[in-house]
């Protein structure tokens, strides 16, 4: 097992920068950590150190902090639904954002503050040998990992060629390999349907021909991404009189649609979301790594993503976990940050197509077929897809972060606005 390195265990809140000589020394192993990984990997060692916690093989090189939490989960309530009609970000020297103000559609002004406590990464032993013992990675890929580590904390001065060629395939070597096995984990773990009726699941037909799989007791994990959250502000879609939602789904194309489409993991022992809504998509046949990032709490997703994995959190909370360790964590801050939910970022194309990825059901949250709105049915016949109607309240309620109080509310916003 590799050896944590001395000097560098604790955070850098008590670690005596204050002393001028270890300040210095400090800013000179940041400048040496820049300039190895830049050659090596070709991005900084903040960027390194983030990847590292994204893998799950390093904590703490930052935590984000909201000043008024109470703020923070407005803002995400209100602005985040789609009433705002105007938003300004403001970001530091780094280009870190540290405050959100929106101003919404009835002239109520919001505004998220957030600072930022800097933490000198450290490895995660448990999870690399986690990752050991399920055979995601190898000794050599330890090595790499460690290697990667030392460079980020400023503790290698020099390599040859030689080992940054080998240093820099090794690194996408590990990537691959556990963003493979962590998204195999969630193709096995997801609810596939069999056709077959059991304990607390049944499959019956509508008078109209439509497929409807009933859970009201049986276990279940599924990738849900409800349509009304995050878009009602960017006119991405029409009234559901009228729109076809699978030529709405797939309307937005090319190289330059954003991939990023963000998700939520529930399942029968927990039922979070963001909110509601009325359109609920869910995602259970995955193909090919499908699953970009994660974390336990909403991550801020943004980016175009230009590179396979360019999507990131403006949160610096993404970390790939299993789908139970997910589950487990989900909520787990919730009284702290307001919010009840998890976030799966999935790439919206296919692998190596510039075609979108497809529902492979929806979701309704009810007792049986009456609890199928008119929106919902017309959703399920435009995309030809069952519907699961879930019985909640069997499984122990719906929890959201977008209460119905507060939805209420963002209605009347927007209503507001739409009707002066």
């Amino acid at each position: 097992m590799v050896e944590k390195l001395k000097g560098y265990e604790e955070s850098s809140e008590n670690n005596g920068t204050d002393n001028p000589w270890l300040k210095m020394v400090k800013e000179a192993n940041r400048e040496r950590a820049d300039s190895m990984c830049e050659k090596v990997l070709g991005r900084d060692a903040e960027e390194t150190a983030r990847e590292l916690q994204l893998l799950g093989l390093a904590d703490g090189h930052r935590e984000v902090v909201y000043d008024n939490p109470a703020a923070h989960k407005e803002m995400l309530e209100f602005a985040g639904f789609g009433v705002a009609e105007a938003r300004h970000d403001e970001y530091d020297k780094n280009g870190r954002l540290i405050s959100v103000t929106a101003r919404l559609k009835n002239g109520e002004i919001l505004t998220d503050r957030r600072h930022y406590i800097e933490k000198e990464p450290q490895l995660n032993f448990d999870k690399i040998a986690e990752y050991e013992r399920n055979g995601f990675i190898d000794d050599q890929d330890r090595q790499t990992v460690n290697l990667i580590y030392r460079m980020v904390v400023g503790d290698v001065m020099n390599l040859s060629d030689e080992t940054v060629k080998e240093l820099r395939e090794g690194a996408a070597g590990v990537k691959d390999k556990i963003v493979h096995a962590v998204n195999e984990q969630y193709k096995e773990a997801l609810f596939h349907d069999d056709g077959q009726d059991r304990d607390g699941l049944r499959h019956f037909e509508t008078e109209d021909g439509q497929k409807i799989v009933l859970l009201n007791g049986a276990p279940f994990k599924m990738l849900t991404h409800v349509r009304d959250a995050m878009v009602r502000s960017r006119g991405e879609r029409g009234s559901s009189e009228n729109q076809n939602f699978k030529t709405e789904w797939n309307t937005i194309k090319g190289d330059a649609a954003p991939h990023a489409l963000s998700t939520s993991l529930i399942s029968d022992e927990k039922l979070n979301l963001f909110m509601k809504g009325e359109i609920i998509f869910g995602f259970s046949e995955l193909q090919g790594d499908a699953i970009v990032t994660m974390g336990a709490e909403d991550l801020g997703s943004y980016g175009g993503m230009s590179n396979r994995y360019g999507i990131r959190s403006s949160r610096y909370n993404e970390k790939l976990m299993s789908p139970d360790e997910l589950l487990a964590k989900t909520g787990s801050r919730a009284e702290e940050l307001g919010e009840c939910y998890n976030e799966v970022v999935l790439d919206r194309f296919l692998p190596h197509s510039s075609e979108m990825i497809q529902p492979d059901f929806l979701i309704v949250f009810g007792k049986d077929e009456s609890s199928i709105t008119e929106a919902q049915a017309k959703c399920a016949r435009d995309f030809d897809i069952p519907i699961y109607i879930i019985d909640d309240e069997k499984y122990g309620g719906l929890k959201t972060t977008m209460t119905p109080e507060a939805e209420k509310r963002a209605l009347e916003i927007e209503n507001t606005r739409a009707n002066s």
